[in-house]
């Protein structure tokens, strides 16, 4: 059956993330610890197992492939929920540091390579002037929000398809500029409603904050890793380890060298920016563990929202010029990145076969900052620049 392969694909998700956080309480840190790693892994060496003995019909594999071939709308309605106001709004340094992230870790691609409720905070935008049958349209909108979500995305799918044939002649895949496009009207939201979600704050469009958001993100990502050659991963296995370090050390480095550059001298703060410009999941862990001011943990995530914005978009235009076309430099791009949005979304903008390679160590990336940011590396800052 179908659902087989559905269940299937929610049993090694479940797993995976009760691992990932088991994990991080048992090494202190308050964050799930690689757990989409650890399903996709799981994912892998099951279905692998079972493919070779013959006993995985082809209807379950129909379960697991649904949600691979969704994974592409659902990062774009990812795109379209982040928060690109405050990205934008974090001023210079977070620019900068996003930046400087993504450049130090693009160098090391290819040396590595070679060795709450989100309907509750919608702003509601339904117009009441008394027009009886427009509130009613409206409001059938948004009782059926994530059908519209659906609507929304095929559409922009749609539009993006037509511009990368006709504007580009598919040197830019459509994929890459439905993301763009998501990303600008995650814009228009935020600035036309001042929240946090992008164009899910209109409620007409919150079924967006479902479809992009982290449940189904992560379901899709790892049904990616469905029919993943194992030996591409044991063949790179030690690039994949060498790029997660170096990534991290980069970015948290280049991160925290900026901070300073910008006037934020303490530990604290060199520390939560340092980690924001590794991923923004990683800053805001950082930055409560250490006791950095709320203001320096809005600029670590800023930083982390301009790291996953700019790889998500630009990932297709450089994949060339780093050799990114095969699972050992997915691995490492993924490794020396970081941000799972935004490697996942630009490599799924590239070649869709690479995503599951790149997802996985960028899992992982996160996963091994949140462990490093406030204990060793602000550890080693102390040392370097006192309290």
């Amino acid at each position: 059956m179908v659902l087989y392969g559905v269940a299937a694909l929610a049993v090694c998700l479940l797993t995976g993330a009760l691992v990932g956080e088991l994990l991080g309480a048992a090494v202190g840190v308050d964050a799930n610890v690689g757990g989409v790693g650890f399903a996709m892994i799981m994912l892998v060496l099951v279905s692998d197992r079972l493919r070779r003995n013959g006993k995985l019909p082809e209807a379950t594999e129909q379960g697991v492939l649904f949600w691979s071939a969704m994974y592409i709308p659902v990062v774009i309605a990812m795109a379209s929920t982040q928060n690109v106001v405050k990205a934008i709004a974090g001023g210079p340094m977070a620019i900068t540091a996003g930046l400087g992230a993504i450049v130090a870790g693009a160098v090391l691609v290819p040396s590595c390579r070679g060795s709450a409720n989100q309907r509750n905070r919608c702003r509601r935008w339904s117009r009441k002037d008394g027009r009886s049958e427009m509130d009613q349209i409206i409001g059938v909108f948004e009782s059926n929000d994530l059908l519209v979500a659906f609507v929304v995305v095929g559409g922009l799918m749609a539009v993006s398809g037509w511009l990368s044939k006709k504007l580009t002649r598919g040197w830019l895949h459509g994929s890459a500029i439905a993301i763009v496009l998501g990303l600008a009207l995650a814009y228009w939201g935020g600035w036309a409603t001042g929240g946090e979600h992008g164009l899910a704050d209109i409620a007409v469009f919150s079924g967006l904050g479902l479809m992009g958001g982290a449940m189904l993100r992560d379901f899709a990502i790892v049904s990616t890793a469905y029919g993943v050659d194992l030996r591409e991963i044991r063949r790179a296995g030690m690039v994949g380890v060498l790029s997660i370090v170096l990534g991290v050390l980069v970015s948290f480095a280049v991160g925290a060298a900026i901070a300073a550059a910008f006037g934020y001298t303490d530990a604290a703060s060199m520390a939560t920016i340092g980690a924001g410009a590794a991923t923004y999941i990683v800053g805001p862990v950082t930055g409560t563990a250490v006791g950095a001011s709320s203001e320096v943990i809005a600029l670590s995530v800023a930083a982390g929202l301009v790291k996953s914005v700019v790889v998500m978009v630009g990932t297709p235009l450089i994949a060339p010029l780093i050799g990114l076309n095969n699972p050992k430099s997915a691995m490492a791009y993924g490794g020396s990145m970081g941000t799972t949005s935004g490697v996942a979304g630009g490599l799924a903008a590239t070649d869709k076969r690479l995503v599951p390679y790149g997802a996985m160590t960028a899992t992982f990336y996160t996963g091994l900052g949140c462990l490093l940011g406030p204990s060793l590396l602000y550890v080693v800052l102390r040392a370097l620049v006192g309290g």
